[in-house]
């Protein structure tokens, strides 16, 4: 099983789908809570 077509062209299988969800799910996340350290960061 690999991710690459070719050794070049990056494609990722099915079952990377649910870890991709998980993983944006989470980056959305602790972007929303980070929020108010970079606001007050750039205000100080």
């Amino acid at each position: 099983m690999t991710e690459f077509e070719n050794f070049s062209v990056f494609k990722p299988g099915d079952y990377n789908v649910g870890a991709l969800s998980t993983l944006l799910d989470q980056v959305v996340a602790w972007s929303g809570t980070l929020a108010p350290l970079r606001a007050a960061a750039v205000t100080a």
